[in-house]
């Protein structure tokens, strides 16, 4: 009699397809990177009003203080309120001894967009000076939010 060889077939491990992403994973995805996106902003723009507040408070206290100092070195007074920080700008009539501009006009504004504000005899200030602000975010004068000198 004749044996047959037998052979025992092994099998191989099944091999599992690679897990492809479902419209429903994406979805989540993105509304995480949103919600991200969102808290980085709101965190931004909450801090944004305060470090523009410093900014104003920094050119107050010096790229506008130069130029009125530098102004009434030269004409021997600050300008008055009529004249205003366009003094700085342009000759006001009647003014000697003007050797301006001591400032761009570009620098007026504050970050807002805003004029500053000046007044001279200023109200806050000590007895012959001035008063310089920004009306701040709110764009409104006399509010808590104004950024001075005083």
């Amino acid at each position: 009699m004749i044996k047959a060889k037998t052979y025992s077939r092994s099998v191989a491990p099944k091999v599992e397809a690679p897990k492809r992403f479902r419209i429903d994973d994406l979805v989540i995805i993105l509304v995480v990177l949103a919600i991200a996106i969102f808290a980085v902003k709101h965190f931004i723009s909450a801090n944004s009003d305060s470090s523009l507040a410093t900014k104003a408070q920094t050119h107050i206290k010096g790229d506008l203080a130069s130029a009125l100092k530098s102004y009434k070195n030269d004409t021997g007074n600050y300008p008055n309120s009529r004249q205003g920080l366009e003094a700085l700008v342009d000759q006001p009539a009647n003014v000697s001894n003007w050797h301006g501009p001591y400032i761009s006009a570009d620098a007026l504004k504050d970050p807002w967009s805003m004029t500053y504000q000046y007044a001279f005899p200023g109200r806050h200030s000590a007895i012959g000076q001035y008063d310089l602000w920004s009306m701040g975010p709110d764009k409104q004068t006399a509010t808590a939010d104004d950024v001075g000198n005083w």
